[in-house]
């Protein structure tokens, strides 16, 4: 027996609430530029609403490629993340600070 599964979604609040997130983290990213932290949850916050976008667009099309780059997305994400947190954690111990106007400090 086939299953044929006929979804009806809206895709301009999903799609707007993507972009919004996206729109966010680039606000962010612009505002603030001396924060380690704030800059690293303002790239992840960017790239969760593309995320979402790729995988809105692949329900409604039934093609999986988008869920795939979603996948590819939140991988690179998660590793930029483990890298963020490294790098933060090096910064803290060199300095009290998490500002980034002496980052150069880290050669080693």
């Amino acid at each position: 027996m086939e299953n044929n599964i006929h979804l009806t979604i809206n895709l301009f609040p999903i799609i707007l609430f993507g972009f919004t997130l996206f729109s966010l983290g680039v606000f962010g990213l612009w505002s603030n530029r001396r924060n380690l932290v704030i800059i690293l949850m303002s790239v992840e916050i960017a790239l969760v609403g593309i995320s979402l976008n790729f995988v809105t667009v692949s329900i409604f099309y039934c093609n999986y490629i988008g869920q795939l780059f979603a996948l590819l997305i939140l991988v690179v994400a998660a590793a930029e993340s483990a890298i963020g947190l490294a790098l933060i954690i090096a910064w803290h111990r060199i300095s009290t600070n998490l500002y980034i106007t002496k980052i150069n400090q880290i050669k080693g």
